[in-house]
């Protein structure tokens, strides 16, 4: 999607992928489902040099469910620098 949240088009296991490039010592990305959080990944090194960190998550998901990501350390993450959100259904769950 544009705005940066994913909805489930129907009933299913779904993978997500994010990457993104870290700034200073530590980073902090949230997955919220429906306003609650359903993974919270972490990267903290020394010394605090820049690099992509990226997460995958498989979730079991209800048609209309949304998906989204909260950068909960401000200035942790290089705007300016593609940051890349995807999921996509692994497995149906729907009536045949």
């Amino acid at each position: 999607t544009k705005n940066g949240m994913f909805t489930a088009p129907r009933d299913g296991l779904y993978a997500f992928h994010f990457s993104f490039n870290r700034m200073g010592r530590k980073a902090e990305i949230r997955m919220i489902r429906n306003h609650s959080h359903v993974f919270i990944d972490r990267v903290m090194r020394q010394p605090p040099d820049n690099e992509t960190a990226t997460f995958s998550h498989n979730l079991r998901l209800n048609k209309n469910e949304t998906i989204f990501l909260f950068n909960h350390i401000p200035n942790s993450i290089r705007l300016g620098v593609p940051f890349s959100f995807y999921g996509y259904l692994i497995e149906d769950f729907g009536v045949v």
